[in-house]
């Protein structure tokens, strides 16, 4: 009886294939805001039974609750939030024994600019300094006006 060892096929999102770098450890992929739609098919390699071949997965972060799926079916990640995330993979045989734990992907995922702190910073000061603006812009009014009233104008 093999131990069954997970093997990532295809990186995909709506556009096509994805490039991916892998510099001895889990394979390290970085998605933009727009595209944090992600599919990931996988091979047991394991041939006693391969039609009997399962896998079950987590991405710690993400989907912290194992999920356990058919070697055929793809993992299916949509809307994944901004920040860094570990897809872990088992493979399962036909017996049911399992394979070891593998870190198969680091994923991060970008935040969208309008929700980076440089930017919330931005609108913030721009926001402090419109208020400031239209303060001062009152108070100029309102001062010359009571000045032409203690004038008797």
């Amino acid at each position: 009886m093999d131990t069954p060892l997970v093997r990532v096929i295809t990186l995909s999102d709506g556009n096509g294939a994805i490039a991916a770098t892998e510099e001895g450890g889990p394979v390290m992929l970085e998605l933009p805001y727009p595209r944090n739609n992600l599919r990931i098919e996988l091979a047991i390699l394991e041939f006693t039974a391969p039609e009997r071949n399962r896998y079950k997965w987590r991405m710690l972060g993400y989907r912290d609750a194992w999920t356990t799926a058919a070697a055929t079916v793809p993992i299916e990640l949509n809307n994944v939030p901004p920040g860094a995330f570990t897809l872990e993979v088992v493979g399962i045989n036909g017996d049911g024994v399992e394979g070891p734990l593998t870190s198969m992907l680091a994923i991060g995922v970008a935040r969208p600019f309008w929700a980076a702190p440089w930017f919330i910073a931005l609108v913030s000061a721009a926001v402090i300094a419109a208020i400031a603006w239209l303060w001062a812009l009152a108070y100029r009014s309102g001062w010359k006006h009571g000045c032409a009233r203690r004038n008797g104008r």
